[in-house]
């Protein structure tokens, strides 16, 4: 086998893709961030089924295990738990399972505030 051939072999194989994003530097202003992502071709997370669901919590609560990727956005005034840590008002995070795997549960207290959750499975 020539090299051509292991090599479109593992083109075939691999996929090369970019995430795209935007985000905030305070010297510089809105600037575009690319990630370059490998993945494998032909897994579950490319080609399968994803569900979506969006809640608002006002409580405390826990995204159970098993999410592909999970995002808090806080929208009350004031801090929020998720994780462990403060999620400041108007301050949102995510988490992105990697390809093939799955998020743990991650625990969150909206209590005083509220908390917008968004669920990928």
């Amino acid at each position: 086998m020539g090299w051509y051939e292991i090599l479109n072999g593992i083109r075939q194989t691999l996929r090369m893709a970019a995430v795209k994003a935007m985000i905030v530097d305070p010297t510089e202003g809105e600037v575009e961030v690319i990630t370059p992502v490998i993945r494998l071709a032909g897994t579950e997370a490319e080609n399968g089924v994803c569900a979506c669901t969006m809640t608002t919590a006002t409580a405390a609560g826990t995204v159970a295990t098993g999410a592909r990727s999970v995002s808090f956005a806080n929208s009350g005034t004031a801090d929020a738990t998720v994780a462990g840590g403060s999620l400041p008002a108007g301050a949102a995070i995510a988490w992105e399972a990697p390809v093939g795997a799955a998020l743990a549960a991650v625990a969150y207290d909206a209590t005083g505030t509220t908390l917008m959750v968004a669920e990928v499975r």
